[in-house]
């Protein structure tokens, strides 16, 4: 998925449909994390468990700034703003 998702690195609008495509949205970290916020990938899963989070130390801090993710409410905005796209376009 990191190098489909480096050719968008300068597009907003493409990594957010890409982002939309994949599943995929920021999530605040827990404490010990080395960053504010995370991408997790929202899966069918079994009742009660998260989605698993997509790790890199390099792309995710890339991303996130990319996004214009910098506390909870343009966190919020973002997964909101993908959310809108997965339905316009039809995703499931």
């Amino acid at each position: 998925m990191k190098l489909d998702m480096a050719q968008f690195i300068n597009d907003r609008d493409g990594m957010l449909h890409y982002l939309a495509k994949e599943n995929v949205v920021p999530v605040k970290a827990p404490p010990w994390a080395d960053h504010p916020f995370e991408l997790r990938r929202n899966e069918k899963t079994l009742r009660g468990q998260i989605g698993k989070h997509l790790v890199g130390r390099e792309t995710t801090p890339l991303v996130l700034e990319l996004l214009g993710v910098r506390d909870e409410q343009s966190c919020k905005a973002v997964r909101k703003r993908i959310k809108q796209i997965r339905q316009h376009f039809g995703y499931s």
